[in-house]
């Protein structure tokens, strides 16, 4: 999981936000705590499962 600063992303309000497995942090947020940070791991880990899941699904309709 790569974590990534950024001053656009996430909106005001939200210190985090996960887009395909990279946590992307408010610049004034770059230390995260231990609970955010497995909150997004959680996160990264659900994106992958959901993506194999729908290549398996994909792949037995086409064929």
């Amino acid at each position: 999981m790569k974590v990534l600063g950024s001053t656009i992303l996430p909106f005001k309000g939200f210190s985090a936000i996960n887009l395909f497995g990279i946590v992307v942090v408010r610049k004034n947020c770059l230390t995260l705590s231990k609970r955010i940070l497995n909150h997004e791991a959680i996160h990264s880990r659900q994106i992958k499962e959901l993506f194999f899941l729908d290549f398996i699904y994909g792949m037995c309709l086409s064929g």
